[in-house]
C-alpha cells in the first residue's frame, strides 16, 4: 500500500507538476530534474519570521530557484507554452481551465503526501494535528512544524487531549522514511 501511494505521488509530481519526462519503466532522466541536496540541508526551526521555511536558509543551496523554475520553463519550452498560454491578441495569458487542472494536481500530490505522512510517519497523528501542519510560519498559524533535520524531513505536532486535567502539551516529533 506505501509502495503504490509513493509510487502515485511520485507519478504526480514528475509528469504533472513537475511536466517532465518518464520512461516506459516510471524512471526520470536526472538532466531534467533539479537535484535536492538532502544530506547538506539544513533548517533553522527557532526562526520566527512569517513566511520562513528551510528553503529560505542561506546555507542550502539549490540549482534553480525553484519558485520560478517552472515558470521559466514553461516560457522556455514549447511544449508547456502551448499547454499553458494563450499567445492569441496582445501579450499572453495562461489559459484558465489549465491552470485550474494543474491546481487540483497539486492538491491531489498534497492529499497523498498527507496520506503518507499519516501511515509512514510514525504512531499516527490525530486529524486536528496533522491537519495544522505548516510548512512555513504564517501570521495566523505561527511557526512551521516541518523540519529538515540530518538529511530527514520531521513534522512536529502537539498533542492537546489531557490538557484539561494535566495542563500539559505534548509535543510529538515523528521523522519520515
Amino acid at each position: 500500500m506505501v509502495h503504490g501511494l509513493v509510487e502515485e505521488a511520485r507519478d504526480v509530481l514528475y509528469s504533472k507538476l513537475m511536466r517532465v519526462d518518464m520512461d516506459a519503466d516510471r524512471q526520470v532522466d536526472p538532466q531534467q530534474v533539479p537535484p535536492i541536496y538532502w544530506d547538506s540541508m539544513v533548517d533553522n526551526p527557532s526562526e520566527s519570521r512569517v513566511g520562513w521555511s528551510f528553503l529560505d536558509d542561506e546555507r542550502n543551496k539549490f540549482d534553480v530557484d525553484g519558485e520560478w523554475w517552472m515558470f521559466e520553463r514553461m516560457y522556455q519550452e514549447q511544449r508547456l507554452r502551448k499547454q499553458f498560454i494563450d499567445e492569441r491578441g496582445l501579450g499572453w495569458q495562461v489559459k484558465k481551465d489549465e491552470a485550474e487542472a494543474y491546481q487540483q494536481e497539486i492538491e491531489r500530490f498534497q492529499e497523498l503526501l498527507l496520506i503518507l505522512m499519516h501511515i509512514s510517519g510514525g504512531q499516527a497523528a490525530r486529524a486536528p494535528e496533522l491537519l495544522g501542519i505548516r510548512w512555513k510560519n504564517t501570521e495566523q498559524g505561527g511557526v512551521c512544524n516541518i523540519f529538515i533535520e540530518d538529511g530527514l524531513v520531521a513534522f512536529v505536532t502537539t498533542y492537546h487531549k489531557g490538557y484539561q486535567s494535566s495542563s500539559n502539551i505534548k509535543i510529538i516529533h515523528r521523522y519520515l522514511l
